[in-house]
């Protein structure tokens, strides 16, 4: 190689290798996904908890959300145990059942799973993975109804770390906003015009026909 070429190559080099270890590898991914992003003052709210492995494997899983007072009579109307028919399945934990939240103060836990084996006493702890067919993965589905007006973010719970996102290698995950706001004027006078003249009507009708 040329002296001239020299430089140029370590160059390259140099900026490869940058860019390699400022560029992650595909991880997992969990996500707070609602079926809205506005919703108005009494309207129902759904918050799905997506996840997708990336292939990887894991012994354990565990997230909770904070609650925020607007979110009124909160419920995990679902818990679904990843899919893995190849092998043994996870373990949901007790909270399989739908509950009302929150499980903790105003925490609410939407996933806790634990993979049970097969493994050998005393050998390493056993880890298992989800069906990539079935990736993402609806993992619980979080139910409550607007209450008052305004911005809201809902997080991931972070501390204690005993409580903090586990997830196939995460240990932490973006949350979701949601805006809550009064119906507008014009609806809502539309919606008392109807009302009122629904009532004119049933009260003028026997009179017609006197």
């Amino acid at each position: 190689m040329p002296i001239s070429d020299r430089p140029r190559r370590l160059t390259l080099l140099a900026l490869g290798a940058a860019l390699s270890a400022s560029s992650p590898a595909l991880g997992a991914t969990l996500t707070l996904v609602p079926d809205a992003f506005t919703y108005h003052v009494g309207n129902p709210i759904t918050i799905s908890l997506v996840g997708d492995s990336q292939g990887a494997e894991d012994s354990t899983l565990f997230a909770a959300v904070e609650l925020v007072p607007a979110l009124v009579d909160p419920h995990v109307v679902r818990f679904m145990p990843p899919p893995l028919p190849d092998k043994q399945p996870w373990v949901v934990g007790a909270q399989t059942a739908p509950q009302i939240c929150p499980y903790q103060a105003n925490r609410c836990m939407l996933l806790n799973a634990i993979y049970p084996g097969p493994g050998d006493p005393g050998g390493p702890v056993p880890v298992g993975g989800v069906d990539p067919a079935n990736e993402p993965f609806t993992y619980a589905v979080l139910t409550a109804t607007a209450g008052a007006p305004g911005i809201y973010n809902i997080n991931f719970v972070t501390t204690p770390s005993s409580q903090r996102v586990d997830f196939f290698g995460l240990t932490g995950a973006p949350g979701t906003t949601i805006t809550i706001i009064n119906p507008e004027p014009a609806t809502a006078a539309l919606l008392a015009l109807g009302l009122f003249g629904l009532a004119f009507t049933r009260w003028s009708a026997p009179r017609r026909h006197a």
